[in-house]
């Protein structure tokens, strides 16, 4: 779930002109090694005529603190990207040419000291089935062998700083800067020129194990060949130090190995061999065709089970666009389709989710389904064509069936398959006619009912009009299920669509008069778009309410879209972006951002306005444009109609609305209107007029304009978006995550003060009113006052967290992230509350573990039914946290200490934490087999006051961030 709280935001002050982004040129380098030939550790001169890399997922960061692999944690605050996959010749040029010009992306001014990549196997052309070719000859005492090495694994890199004679990444306003994605071929070789106890030697495996396996001077191998004829400790040597060869200069990095995971389709034997229908027509298939979209393969712990367990993915890959694929390919024997792969991380991929949505071009178009054969039935026979225009969407959990899919070897490959029942629509001849299956299925029998001459040439809405209203509900409500994997079944979602329009109303199709009396028309009006986002909220997002944006469910739209608002004539309907397809329900908020535009006749502008202004006889012909970016985050649709409710099979359109009245004023309204009095008017661009023309934009008048005029220009500009006539927020915004930890002593246990030794099967906490604070001066809990705040976010509701959750190295618990106004948080709050419903009911904290000393176990469940207020400063630890950057992400963690209460035996007696902490002596003396469950409300009958209170004194400080201390209130 996604959560966004807003309470306040800042406007610019001065406009950012397109100067003040540059260009970030990604370059890669394989250095002398390999443009020069080098001698190998083992004495073989080596000289390369190709060494071909393919590389996906290049990506520049610039990261606060500057990360250091193996040194801290990856930070990053901004990203940019190369899209797509490159295959790159480091080769390439003479021995003195420079690196190797991968491409190149606008990017905003500043440092970009850290860079990711990953290097996989091409998916087609001259390396297809290789992420590194390396063709060249090698030589020594006489023997030649011409070489062509192929490895086939992928490796990822997530790098630091270049490490060089010269800084690189350094973007200035309007400048070009590089980075530079390094290879480092003497990992594999070795280096003839230095010691051969040198490390880099002594891992390196060299040229021998590769001269070995020549025949005839002349070696052409690649992994899974080397995998079979080299000696096992070489080939785990080369194997070892394989993902190590990226580099940024001489700065290493932080390496993983990828590995493939394929996505296959099936639509099993009833498909490809055909079958008899629950009402005895013999069916089989020509065509099976569906399109399939935002098709995912996750890690989840605890193994996602629909229906039983929540959906908690751990990792997520997934694949881009969509794939028309045919079920019904292949002879009866066929194995599921491939329709594609990727690289992933190593692990088990036990869920899995995909959309079957309308085609939008092709053969297929507006069908995400068409079914195409033909039912024969005592001695009648009939050809079907069966289109199905609505959308599914599908969650499954791990395959079930003969053999596990999914599991994913270092460097090797596994799939995992969405599998499609048909029977579901047929029924199934070979089953009782009571089974559940049959009792579901519609059979053939309805389709043959609307038969013509043998023919069925259908869909659902011919068939809404044709067949009976049960018969009819019965197919729609079957084909949500046809999504399986294997015999597993999935959580269903039956999918409608979303038309996402831009509407700059009358005052920019039909004119208008400003504040100031000048006549306006418009002949372009053009927005740049872009990250343009639909929720499904609740409770319903309001701007300024303080209520929160809680995100039930997300759409959004790829990319940028330019879109002229002056389009059309006076009566043209809002002007439709796009579709795209959306579980049904109602959209209620509304997010996208105008940034300027990469590219084309907009390129470094956000809006541009073109038109003519009159007054008294002048007329003025104007281009003016923006160079800004603008954030919109709105809520419902304010207006005549109600929008974003979206019903199965059903468009449903939602709608951008920008108010240009706010930059001009309106001359209908009384000049002491509240819009004419934050509105400059014309009459500051009018100033601007050269030859009765205006040519302008914010850098120009910046410089011409007095400054309230141009600030009153720059306060209202951000305010141009809303939802008819709803308002939105628009300050820059970034994602606060809201962590929980419980630390070593609790995911690892520990020895109390009294010497048991402790470790937690669960730990719950019940955490409610989370909130984080933007505080100046910062916040300071020694003082006893709660935070006062410039700007507090919140999440809404309560949850219920198990701080024991996963290994000893587990990462910290993630609770829930919200869209927040950028800056410092550095302040935060909490109630640890009693549940109201489920295991923890009525209790605040439940800790279930096992305590061992010398001469007993005790198994324990303790409860704690009181509530704990906590108010802390910013987060005291190795790293800053809550630095929210705009576009960027920050975390936030509620540290519990519970050695507060057990005190710690690695501390001396008299430290200050044993003499507060009760220990577990208190509860041990209550334990009278080797099993205890006790709550709060009896140890207070059990135990000597004294003791009793110390426990209470002590619960009530377990609360911190970090090693920063808090208030708990009164």
């Amino acid at each position: 779930m996604l959560s966004l709280g807003l309470l306040s935001y800042g406007t610019p002050t001065k406009a950012q002109t397109p100067e003040e982004s540059g260009t970030l040129q990604f370059t890669a380098n394989g250095e002398d090694f390999i443009r020069e030939g080098f001698t190998s550790k083992d004495g073989w001169a080596i000289t390369f005529d190709q060494v071909l890399v393919h590389l996906t997922d290049i990506t520049a960061y610039k990261t606060d603190p500057p990360f250091e692999p193996g040194e801290n944690d990856f930070l990053p605050q901004a990203a940019v990207s190369l899209p797509g996959g490159h295959i790159v010749d480091l080769v390439a040029g003479d021995e003195s040419a420079a690196p190797i010009v991968v491409g190149e992306t606008p990017a905003p001014t500043g440092q970009y000291n850290a860079l990711s990549w990953n290097m996989v196997p091409a998916p087609e052309g001259e390396m297809i089935g290789y992420a590194l070719q390396m063709v060249g000859k090698a030589e020594k005492d006489g023997e030649s062998i011409d070489f062509t090495i192929g490895v086939e694994r992928g490796y990822g890199n997530v790098c630091g700083e270049f490490v060089g004679d010269e800084r690189k990444g350094i973007v200035q306003p309007g400048g070009t800067a590089d980075v530079e994605l390094t290879f480092h071929f003497d990992h594999i070789f070795g280096d003839g020129e230095l010691p051969e106890d040198d490390g880099l030697n002594v891992d390196a495996p060299g040229f021998a194990p590769f001269a070995a396996l020549a025949d005839s001077g002349t070696l052409e191998t690649d992994l899974t060949a080397m995998a079979d004829s080299l000696p096992e400790d070489e080939y785990q040597m080369l194997v070892d130090i394989l993902p190590s060869l990226g580099h940024t200069g001489e700065g290493h990095c932080e390496y993983e190995e990828l590995s493939t995971l394929e996505f296959t389709a099936n639509g099993e034997d009833f498909v490809r061999q055909g079958f008899t229908s629950k009402d005895g027509w013999a069916i089989t298939f020509d065509q099976v065709l569906v399109n399939l979209a935002d098709i995912t393969a996750y890690q989840t712990n605890p193994p996602f089970e629909p229906g039983a367990t929540e959906f908690d993915p751990q990792l997520a890959v997934g694949l881009d666009g969509t794939f028309l694929v045919d079920l019904a390919e292949g002879d009866d024997s066929a194995a599921p389709i491939f329709v594609a792969q990727t690289t992933v991380p190593e692990g088990q991929y036990n869920a899995l989710s995909w959309n079957m949505v309308p085609a939008t071009e092709g053969e297929m178009a507006g069908y995400a389904l068409m079914l195409v054969g033909n039912a024969a039935k005592d001695d009648e026979s009939i050809a079907f064509n069966i289109g199905i225009e609505r959308g599914y969407s599908n969650t499954c959990g791990e395959f079930v069936g003969d053999e596990r899919k999914g599991i994913v070897q270092p460097g090797g490959t596994a799939a995992v398959e969405m599998t499609f029942h048909f029977d579901h629509i047929f029924g199934d001849g070979d089953l009782p006619e009571n089974d559940g299956l049959n009792v579901d299925a519609p059979g053939f029998a309805p389709f043959a009912g609307v038969a013509q001459n043998g023919t069925v040439d259908t869909d659902l809405t011919a068939l809404s009009e044709a067949l009976p209203e049960e018969e009819y509900q019965m197919l729609v409500d079957v084909l949500p299920s046809l999504g399986h994997t294997g015999e597993g079944h999935c959580a269903y979602e039956e999918l409608g669509s979303l038309q996402f329009t831009a509407n700059s109303e009358d005052f920019i199709r039909e004119g208008f008069t400003s504040k100031d009396g000048w006549a306006i028309t418009f002949d372009q009006v053009r927005v740049n778009l872009a990250d343009i986002t639909a929720y499904q909220t609740n409770p319903p997002f309001e701007p300024g309410s303080g209520t929160g944006l809680i995100a039930q469910q997300t759409v959004e739209l790829p990319g940028n879209v330019v879109v002229d608002l002056a389009e059309g004539d006076d009566t043209a309907a809002p002007i439709a972006v796009a579709t795209t397809v959306a579980p049904v329900g109602q959209y209620n908020a509304l997010s996208w951002q105008m940034v300027p535009a990469p590219s084309g006749d907009m390129a470094g502008y956000s809006l541009w306005l073109s038109g003519t202004a009159e007054k008294d006889g002048e007329t003025l012909p104007f281009n003016i444009g923006i160079e800004d970016s603008y954030n919109n985050l709105c809520g419902e649709f304010v207006g005549d109609e109600r929008k974003g409710i979206v019903q199965p099979g059903q468009t449903s359109d939602i709608e951008m609305t920008f108010h240009f009245d706010h930059i001009f004023g309106d001359g209908s309204l009384p000049e002491d209107d509240g819009l004419n009095v934050d509105a400059p008017g014309f009459a500051p661009f009018a100033a601007m007029a050269d030859e009765g023309q205006i040519n302008t934009d914010l850098a120009a008048l910046s410089e011409a304009l007095p400054d309230d005029q141009y600030q009153q220009l720059i306060d209202m500009l951000p305010t141009l978006g809303h939802t008819g006539e709803g308002h939105c927020f628009y300050g820059e915004t970034g994602t606060l995550q809201f962590t929980a930890n419980g630390e070593d002593f609790v995911r690892q246990g520990f020895t109390s003060k009294d010497f048991w030794h402790i470790t937690f099967d669960q730990l719950l906490v019940n955490l409610a009113d989370i909130t984080a604070y933007q505080t100046n001066p910062p916040y300071d809990s020694d003082t006893g006052d709660i935070p006062d705040a410039e700007v507090a976010v919140s999440l809404p509701g309560s949850y219920v967290i198990d701080l024991a959750k996963g290994d000893e190295n587990a990462a910290l618990i993630f609770i829930d992230d919200l869209i927040v106004p950028a800056g410092q948080y550095n302040a935060l709050s909490w109630n640890m509350v009693p549940a109201e419903e489920g295991d923890m009911a009525g209790y605040s904290l439940m800790m279930v573990g096992t305590a061992i000393n010398n001469f007993q176990t005790i198994n324990f469940t303790i409860k704690i039914d009181d509530s704990y207020e906590n108010f802390c400063g910013e987060f005291v630890g190795d790293e800053r946290k809550g630095i929210v950057p705009a576009n960027g992400t920050a975390d936030q963690e509620m540290t519990f200490h519970f050695d507060h209460i057990f005190g710690d035996g690695n501390l001396p007696k008299d430290d200050g934490l044993n003499v507060d902490a009760p220990g577990f002596i208190i509860f041990s003396m209550l334990s009278h087999t080797d099993s205890m469950e006790i709550d709060l409300s009896s140890l207070s009958l059990s135990l000597p006051p004294e003791e009793y209170q110390k426990l209470v004194d002590s619960l009530s400080t377990l609360g911190h961030t970090g090693e920063g201390h808090c208030y708990y209130g009164e």
